[in-house]
C-alpha cells in the first residue's frame, strides 16, 4: 500500500518456444489500505567522517500530521535494505513525539526488547507496540561501517495483518534529507592490507598452510575480480590467480598456499605478493599492494 497516485509495473514475458510469443492479456492489482497516510524518514549524520570506520547513525521515522485527522492502521515493524558489504549493528529504538525524543524522552527499547530477523542484505525489526499516532516518531540508532561513496538505505514499515506482513515504503523528508549517507571520496580504492600467517608453512599438516591477505575495498560498487600475483625475488612471475566477488566494497580476503601456476609446491624462500582488485580505467591509480612473505617448510 502507498498513498502515491501512480504505480509502475514491469512484466518480463518469456517463451521457451521460438515459434511462440508470450502475450499478456490481463493484469490484476490488489490494493490494501495504507498503514499510515505518509511515513517520512531521514538518516543523520548525512556524511560519514571516514570510510571503513564504525560510526553511529540515527534513522528517524516520522508520521506527519494528517489534515483529515485519521491515524491509520499503524506499523510495528521496520525493514532495512542494507547496502552491500555494510557492517550494521543495532543499538536501540526510541518511540515518542519528535519533541519528546529531541529532549531525550520517549520510550526506549533495548536490542533484547526487539524481535530481529537478519539476512545478508536486510534487517527486520519488530517493535513491542504499534505506532500509529499523527506526529509520532521512531528513532533507530545503529552503528555502521561504510565503504561506498554513496550508501543508500531503503526502509519500509510493516504490520502483520491476517498472517501476512503488509509493507509500506518510507519516503525521504520534504527538506531533502534522505536515507543516503555519503563518505569522503579522497584516498585510494584499497585500504590497509593485513597479512595473516607470515611466515607460513605449506607442508600439508593443516596448520598455517597458507598466507592470507585481508584488506578493505572502497568506492567499488557491484562485482569485481580480485587478483593475486606472486613474484620471486628475481622479479619472475611464479603464480597468478583471479577471484570473482559479487560485492567488491568491504573487507575481502585472498590466500596463497605456496604453489605455482602448475599446482606444484614452490621452493621455500621469500616471495613478493601483489593483491588487489582489477580495474580497467586509466584514470585510477594502480590499486594493488605488494608485501613480502616467507614460505618455510
Amino acid at each position: 500500500p502507498s498513498p502515491r497516485r501512480y504505480i509502475l509495473i514491469e512484466a518480463a514475458l518469456v517463451s521457451a518456444d521460438p515459434d511462440t510469443a508470450a502475450l499478456l492479456k490481463s493484469l490484476q492489482i490488489g490494493l490494501r489500505e495504507p498503514l499510515v497516510h505518509q511515513i517520512m524518514g531521514e538518516i543523520s549524520p548525512r556524511r560519514a567522517a571516514q570510510g571503513g570506520r564504525r560510526e553511529e547513525f540515527k534513522l528517524s521515522l516520522n508520521i506527519p500530521p494528517d489534515e483529515a485527522g485519521s491515524e491509520g492502521l499503524g506499523f510495528d515493524q521496520v525493514l532495512f535494505e542494507i547496502p552491500p558489504s555494510v557492517g550494521f549493528e543495532l543499538l536501540d529504538v526510541r518511540v515518542g513525539s519528535a519533541s519528546d525524543l529531541a529532549a531525550g524522552g520517549g520510550q526506549i527499547y533495548a536490542v533484547q526488547d526487539l524481535g530481529m530477523t537478519t539476512r545478508s542484505d536486510t534487517l527486520s525489526i519488530r517493535l513491542p507496540e504499534v505506532v500509529r499516532a499523527s506526529g509520532a516518531q521512531v528513532d533507530v540508532r545503529f552503528e555502521s561501517e561504510l565503504y561506498l561513496a554513496s550508501n543508500a538505505f531503503l526502509v519500509s514499515v510493516g504490520l502483520d495483518r491476517e498472517g501476512s506482513v503488509v509493507w509500506q515504503r518510507v519516503d525521504a523528508t520534504a527538506s531533502g534529507k534522505g536515507m543516503t549517507v555519503l563518505t569522503p571520496v579522497g584516498g585510494g580504492l584499497l585500504g590497509e592490507l593485513e597479512v595473516k600467517g607470515n611466515p607460513f608453512t605449506p607442508n600439508g599438516d593443516g596448520i598455517n598452510d597458507a598466507v592470507k591477505f585481508v584488506f578493505p575495498v572502497f568506492k567499488m560498487p557491484g562485482e569485481a575480480v580480485l587478483a593475486l600475483e606472486v613474484y620471486g625475488l628475481d622479479g619472475s612471475l611464479v603464480h597468478r590467480r583471479s577471484q570473482a566477488v559479487a560485492h567488491a566494497a568491504g573487507f575481502q580476503e585472498v590466500s596463497w598456499d605456496g604453489r605455482g601456476g602448475d599446482g606444484l609446491l614452490l621452493p621455500p624462500g621469500m616471495y613478493i605478493c601483489r593483491v588487489g582488485p582489477e580495474v580497467d580505467s586509466r584514470d585510477i591509480d594502480e590499486p594493488k599492494v605488494a608485501r613480502v612473505v616467507a614460505s618455510v617448510y
